[in-house]
C-alpha cells in the first residue's frame, strides 16, 4: 500500500462565503465563486457593452473543460463593458438581439388555418423567444409579440 505525501491539489473553482466586520460594527455576508484567473476566459481587449463576442475577443484558458465554457461565450452579447484582461462569466453575457428597437418587423398572427402578416415597428429589443411590444404600422395599435427570428415576430393572442 503506497501513500502519497504532499500538498493537496489546488481546486479550480470554489464557493466562497466570508463574514466581514465593517468599521461601524455592521456584519456583512459576502458570497461568490472564486476561480484561478488562468482557468477563466478573459477579455483580450477593451470590449464595449453590446459587443457580440468572437474568438479573437477572448483569451482562452488552457484547461480543456474550461475551453468548452469559453467557446460557449462566442456569439453572445456583452451586458457591460469589459476592460482588457477582465474575467468573463456567463453572468456577463446574454443572447444576442434578433429584433432591435425601432426596427421594421414582419408581424405574423396565426389562428388555425388563418395566417395574417403585416409590418410593424418594434418598441423593444428582444432576443430569440423573448417577449416584446410591437406597433402595427397600419392601425397604430400596440400588440404583444414574441421574437421569432431576424426582424420577425409572432403576435400573441
Amino acid at each position: 500500500m503506497s501513500m502519497r505525501v504532499g500538498r493537496p491539489p489546488i481546486p479550480r473553482c470554489a464557493l466562497l462565503w466570508a463574514l466581514a466586520l465593517q468599521a461601524t460594527f455592521l456584519l456583512c455576508i459576502l458570497g461568490g465563486t472564486a476561480a484561478r484567473g488562468e482557468d477563466v476566459p478573459q477579455a483580450a481587449r477593451l470590449l464595449a457593452p453590446g459587443t457580440i463576442l468572437a474568438p479573437a475577443d477572448l483569451v482562452m484558458p488552457e484547461d480543456r473543460g474550461n475551453q468548452q465554457a469559453a467557446r460557449a461565450l462566442v456569439g453572445m452579447r456583452l451586458r457591460r463593458a469589459m476592460p482588457a484582461g477582465a474575467r468573463l462569466s456567463p453572468a456577463d453575457v446574454a443572447a444576442p438581439y434578433v429584433v432591435r428597437r425601432n426596427a421594421i418587423v414582419t408581424m405574423r398572427f396565426a389562428a388555425g388555418p388563418l395566417m395574417l402578416e403585416t409590418e410593424g415597428r418594434a418598441l423593444d429589443d428582444a432576443a430569440l423567444g423573448a417577449p416584446l411590444r410591437v406597433m402595427n404600422l397600419t392601425s397604430r395599435e400596440t400588440v404583444d409579440a414574441v421574437a421569432a427570428g431576424s426582424d420577425r415576430v409572432e403576435v400573441m393572442r
